[in-house]
C-alpha cells in the first residue's frame, strides 16, 4: 500500500489546501506540533538576530558620527566661539594699555590689538559657517559682524585725536570700551554659550549609553537560551551545537560592546573633565582677569579716581620716587613739556608696558597708582590717563574686510543663500557709558533756584598771608601741610582748562594752574600736589567726602551750590553759550526746540529752559568731551555750556562753532569742604596775590588767550565780611 494512500499520512505532512480563512487555523495546527513550533523558533531567532545586528550598527554607525562631529567640528566650534571672547577682551584690554603707555603706542602693544582683531574674524568666520539651523544664533553673529568694524573705527578716531594731543581722544576710547562692554562681548557670551551647550549635547549623545540595542541583545540571549532547553526536553539532546555557537556569539558580541561602549564613555568622559571644562574655565578666569585690567585701565583713562585703589597703591602713588617724566613725541603749539616732578604708579604702569604683551598680560588684575605729584610750576601734574593707538591702515583694512566677510558667511549660513541686503539694518550708533536723555537727565529741573544774595561773595583773606612752609597751627592749611601734599579735584577732559596732555602725561590748563598756585603758598612747591580727576557730578560729593581738599574744574558758584560747599572769590568769568557743527542753521539757543543738547550730570546747562514749550531734549553725559563725540557723531543737535569749555572744543574741531548771545554769567571759584572758613580765606589771598603779580594774566594769555583774545582784567573779587 503507498504511502500517500493513507488519508492520515496526507493529513500530517501536507496541509489540506483550503479556503483563506482556513490558513489561520491551519498555522495553529502547525503550531501545536514540534516540527511547526522549531520552525516559529528559527524563524524568530533569525529575525531577531537579523534586528539586533542592525540596531547595533546603527547605533554604532551614529556613535562613530557624533564622536567625529565632536571632535572635528563642535569642539573647534566651541572654542572658535570662546577665541571670539578672548580676542575682544584682550583687544579691548590692549587699547587702553597701549593708550596709557605713550602718545604713540609701542610696535608690540599695536601688533597685539591687530592680532586680537584679526583673530576674533577669522574665528567668527568660522561660528558663522556653523549657524545654519540655529535661529538663535543669527542676532549674536550679526551683532559682531558689524559692530566690530564700529569698534575699530573708534579705536582709530581716539588714536588721530590723541596723536593730536585732544582730550576727545580719551572720550571715543570710552566710547569704543562701552560698545565692547555693554555690546560686543555679551554678544560673544551669548554665541559661546550656544555652542557651548551644543558641545555638551554632543558629548551627552557619545557618551549616552544605547538601551534599545542593549534590550534587543538581552531578548536575543534570552531566546537561544529558551530554544536550547526546550530542545533538550523534546529531543533529549544536552547541547546543539549550532545554537551554542550562536549563544556564545551574542554573548562575545555583547562582552565586546559593552567594553567598546565603557571605554569610549570614559574617553568622552575624560575629554569633558581633563579637556573642554579645564579649558572653559581657564578661558574664563583669563577673560575675568582682562575684564578687570580693562576696567582698571578705563578708570585711569576716564577718571583716575583713587578711590577705587588700595591703600598701599595709593600710598606709592602719592610718594612716588622723584624723576623727571621723560616722554618723546610732538606737542601741541602753546603746550608745555613736563617740568621734573614726582613720578606717578602711571609712569611705573608704562615702563612696564615698554616690555610688551608679555608683561601687559601679567598685570592683569594687579592694581596700578592713579595719581602722583604733578610736574613743574605750570607743567601739570601726573595723572593716570588715556593715550593713543594710532593703527597701521593697510592692516587694519583687512580686519574691517574680514568681520564684513563674516556677515556675509553668517547670513549664508542661516538662510541657505547669499544674504538679503534688504532685510539688514543699520548699526546702532555707540553711545557713552552713562548717557541720560530727557526727563531722566534733570531729574530736579522743577525745582526753584534757591536765592543768597550775592552767591560770589566770599571771605576776605587773611590780613597777612602765612610764609609757605609756615601754616597756623591747628589750621585746615596746617593738616595739609603736615599730610605734605595737597589733593584737587580736577578735570582730565576739557581742553585749555583741565585736560591731560598726552605727550608727556601731564595734567595741564588754566585750573591746573589755580592749583599750583595754592601748593605753592602752602609749601613753597608747587609740585606737591595729587590730582584726582573727577566728573562734574563728582565734585561736590569728592568735598562733602573729604577726599579732596579742594576742586578746580570750571564750578560755577551758584546758590544752590552754596549750600553744601564754600567758594573762593570769582576767578574767571565765563559765559554760558552753545555751540554747533558749522553746517547748522541754529543761530542762538531758542532755535533748539524740540532738538537734543547736550551738558555733563550735574551741570546748570541741563535745566536751561526746560519747563517751557518746545523746551530743548536735554542729554547729560560724564564728561564734556562725550558732548563733543556725540555732536560730531550727529547724536545731538548742539552742547550749550561755558564759552571757555566750548572754546576747547572748537580747538579739536573747526567744524564747529560757538552762536548766539551769552545765556547766563557762569563765575568761577575754587570750591572747598563747607565749614573750612580759614582755608577759603587762604585761597582768597592766594588769588589776590595772582591778581596782582602777573599770574593771572600769563595763565589767560597761555591757555585761552588765542582762543577767547586778549587777556582781560582779571575778576575783582566780592568780600561778604
Amino acid at each position: 500500500m503507498s504511502v500517500t494512500s493513507d488519508p492520515r499520512v496526507v493529513s500530517r505532512t501536507t496541509p489540506v489546501a483550503g479556503p483563506p480563512g482556513d490558513l489561520a487555523a491551519g498555522l495553529r495546527r502547525t503550531a501545536n506540533t514540534t516540527p511547526g513550533r522549531l520552525s516559529i523558533a528559527m524563524v524568530g531567532l533569525v529575525v531577531l538576530s537579523l534586528l539586533t545586528g542592525v540596531i547595533g550598527l546603527v547605533s554604532i554607525a551614529g556613535r562613530s558620527s557624533t564622536l567625529d562631529d565632536l571632535i572635528n567640528h563642535r569642539e573647534p566650534v566651541s572654542a572658535a566661539a570662546q577665541q571670539i571672547y578672548r580676542s575682544l577682551s584682550d583687544a579691548d584690554a590692549t587699547t587702553a594699555s597701549a593708550f596709557l603707555t605713550s602718545a604713540v603706542a609701542p610696535a608690540t602693544l599695536r601688533d597685539r590689538y591687530q592680532t586680537d582683531v584679526a583673530q576674533a574674524g577669522t574665528a567668527l568666520a568660522v561660528a558663522a559657517t556653523d549657524s545654519a539651523g540655529i535661529p538663535e544664533a543669527t542676532q549674536p553673529l550679526s551683532v559682531l559682524s558689524t559692530g566690530i568694524p564700529v569698534y575699530t573705527g573708534l579705536v582709530e578716531r581716539a588714536a588721530a585725536n590723541n596723536a593730536l594731543g585732544y582730550p576727545i581722544g580719551s572720550a571715543y576710547l570710552r566710547e569704543a570700551d562701552n560698545l565692547m562692554q555693554a555690546t560686543l562681548l555679551p554678544a560673544a557670551q551669548k554665541l559661546y554659550k550656544i555652542d557651548t551647550d551644543r558641545l555638551i549635547g554632543a558629548q551627552n549623545d557619545a557618551s549616552s549609553f544605547p538601551w534599545f540595542a542593549a534590550l534587543l541583545g538581552v531578548a536575543l540571549l534570552v531566546a537561544l537560551i529558551i530554544t536550547q532547553r526546550y530542545l533538550r526536553r523534546r529531543t533529549n539532546r544536552v547541547i546543539n551545537v549550532g545554537l551554542l555557537v550562536a549563544t556564545i556569539a551574542v554573548v562575545v558580541a555583547m562582552l565586546w560592546s559593552a567594553t567598546a561602549l565603557t571605554l569610549e564613555t570614559m574617553h568622552v568622559a575624560n575629554g569633558r573633565s581633563a579637556g573642554s571644562d579645564p579649558g572653559e574655565t581657564l578661558a574664563q578666569i583669563r577673560t575675568k582677569a582682562l575684564q578687570a585690567r580693562t576696567d582698571e585701565m578705563l578708570t585711569l583713562v576716564a577718571r583716575g579716581g583713587q578711590e577705587q585703589l588700595p591703600r598701599r597703591r595709593q600710598h606709592h602713588a602719592r610718594h612716588g620716587r622723584h624723576g623727571q617724566t621723560r616722554r618723546g613725541g610732538r606737542v601741541r603749539p602753546g603746550r608745555q613739556r613736563a617740568q621734573p616732578g614726582d613720578r606717578t604708579g602711571q609712569d611705573r604702569f608704562r615702563q612696564r608696558d615698554r616690555r610688551g604683551a608679555r608683561v601687559a598680560d601679567r598685570a592683569a588684575g594687579r592694581r596700578t597708582g592713579t595719581a602722583g605729584a604733578g610736574g613743574g610750576r605750570r607743567g601739570g601734574g601726573h595723572l593716570a590717563a588715556a593715550e593713543g593707538v594710532p593703527m597701521n591702515t593697510r592692516r587694519t583694512v583687512p580686519l574691517i574686510g574680514l568681520a564684513l566677510l563674516a556677515t556675509l558667511a553668517s547670513g549664508c549660513a542661516a538662510s541657505g543663500g547669499p544674504v538679503n541686503l534688504a532685510t539688514v539694518n543699520s548699526v546702532a550708533p555707540p553711545v557713552p557709558g552713562g548717557i541720560a536723555i530727557g526727563k531722566a537727565a534733570v531729574p530736579s529741573a522743577a525745582a526753584p533756584a534757591p536765592s543768597c544774595g550775592d552767591p560770589t561773595a566770599s571771605l576776605r583773606p587773611p590780613a597777612v598771608m602765612p610764609a609757605p612752609g609756615q601754616m597756623p597751627t591747628g589750621s585746615t592749611m596746617a593738616t595739609i601741610q603736615h599730610r605734605g601734599y595737597l589733593i584737587a579735584g580736577v578735570d582730565q577732559n576739557t581742553d585749555l582748562f583741565g585736560y591731560r596732555n598726552p605727550a608727556h602725561n601731564t595734567l595741564e590748563g588754566f585750573d591746573i594752574d589755580m592749583v599750583h598756585d595754592v601748593a605753592q603758598a602752602i609749601f613753597g612747591d608747587p609740585n606737591k600736589v595729587v590730582f584726582k580727576a573727577i566728573t562734574s557730578a563728582q565734585r561736590i560729593p569728592e568735598l562733602q567726602s573729604g577726599k579732596v581738599d579742594l576742586v578746580a574744574r570750571t564750578f560755577t558758584i551758584t546758590c544752590a551750590r552754596l549750600k553744601s560747599v564754600a567758594f573762593s572769590t570769582v576767578y574767571y568769568q565765563a559765559s554760558r553759550k552753545v555751540l554747533v557743527p558749522t553746517t547748522s542753521t541754529v543761530q542762538k539757543f531758542a532755535d533748539l526746540a524740540r532738538k537734543k543738547v547736550c551738558a555733563t550730570t550735574g551741570s546748570d546747562s541741563l535745566g536751561q529752559g526746560q519747563g517751557q514749550a518746545n523746551a530743548p531734549v536735554p542729554v547729560a553725559v560724564a564728561d564734556w568731551s562725550d558732548c563733543l563725540v556725540m555732536l560730531q557723531q550727529g547724536e545731538v543737535d548742539a552742547v550749550s555750556t561755558d564759552d571757555t569749555i566750548l572754546a576747547g572744543m572748537v580747538a579739536q574741531d573747526p567744524n564747529t562753532h560757538i552762536v548766539g548771545p551769552i545765556i547766563a554769567a557762569e563765575p568761577y571759584g575754587i570750591a572747598v569742604p563747607k565749614g573750612e572758613n580759614d582755608f577759603v580765606s587762604f585761597v582768597n589771598g592766594v588769588l589776590e596775590q595772582i591778581r596782582t603779580n602777573g599770574s593771572w594774566e600769563s595763565s589767560y594769555t597761555k591757555w585761552v588767550g588765542d582762543k577767547l583774545g586778549t587777556a582781560p582784567a582779571p575778576p575783582q573779587p566780592t568780600y561778604s565780611n
